[in-house]
């Protein structure tokens, strides 16, 4: 009997965010105030303005570019980044989402390009989306 309930706490442990868990402690954040501070035009980054993620840019060659939070929301569960086999976005797993770890320190190519570069704070907010399962900001 023992043995039983002890195998069946395990995927219940695993599912809480035990140790090794990159969203264990992250407050779960909205995609339309992460976009107001950091991606829209006029933002820490600007990535929509920046005149890499633009609507019209000649950087991107596939496709992921936006002028709203919806629009990024879309395209980052839509489409593939050529350079990698990695999704945009993968709701609740932001070491498995390209988006987020071209953020990271040490990538190749970081984003922006440039920098201005996300602070720890600020990773930690963007994590917090995607761990929050990535949900659908207001259109």
């Amino acid at each position: 009997m023992r043995m039983a309930t002890l195998s069946l706490s395990l995927p219940i442990l695993a599912a809480c965010g035990g140790a090794g868990d990159p969203c264990a402690g992250v407050a779960p954040q909205q995609l339309d105030v992460l976009y107001a501070k950091y991606f829209r035009a006029g933002a820490l980054t600007g990535c929509s303005a920046s005149g890499c993620h633009e609507p019209g840019s000649r950087q991107i060659n596939d496709g992921f570019t936006f002028a709203s939070a919806h629009e990024m929301w879309q395209k980052s569960l839509a489409l593939q980044p050529q350079e990698s086999s990695l999704p945009y976005l993968k709701p609740r797993d932001p070491d498995g989402s390209y988006l987020f770890r071209k953020l990271l320190p040490g990538i190749v190519d970081r984003m922006p390009r440039g920098g201005p570069y996300f602070a720890q704070a600020q990773l930690d907010e963007i994590k917090g989306w995607i761990c929050a399962g990535a949900p659908e900001p207001p259109p």
